[in-house]
């Protein structure tokens, strides 16, 4: 009975997991991320040992019955995972282009001014007064 018992709390936390990976990935929260991803490979790990644990204790029956138990759990993870997935992808996504947002503005060709002939105004003329700066 003890392992029925780990498997509910191995369970709970499973899902707890990787709603806590949805909600960092929702905020776009890097940081967060990565230590998740280090948890869920600790998880992983957990969920294999257990699965090795089954495999080798109890009766057969319990055993049958014990090893549904842990594949419905690594089912339950790989949807949650799937699921995920896209919404890593968007934090990503809007990471990249934030970068290349801010690379923009920091890019030496284009300050958004213009000189007093329409033309653009690149950062090396900053400060030129050539006629006059508006």
């Amino acid at each position: 009975m003890a392992h029925d018992i780990r498997l509910e709390k191995l369970t709970r936390a499973g899902i707890a997991l990787m709603q806590e990976e949805k909600e960092a990935a929702l905020r776009g929260d890097m940081t967060a991320l990565a230590e998740i991803n280090e948890r869920k490979a600790d998880f992983l790990a957990q969920m294999e040992e257990i699965s090795r644990l089954i495999e080798s204790t109890g009766p057969m029956r319990t055993r049958e019955v014990r090893k549904q138990e842990i594949a419905t759990l690594f089912g339950i993870m790989r949807r949650r995972a799937e699921e995920n997935q896209y919404l890593l992808r968007a934090a990503s996504n809007g990471v990249k282009s934030a970068i290349r947002q801010i690379a923009a503005l920091a890019d030496p060709a284009d300050l958004g001014a213009y000189a007093s002939d329409g033309e653009p105004l690149r950062s090396g003329e900053a400060g030129v007064t050539t006629g006059g700066i508006y």
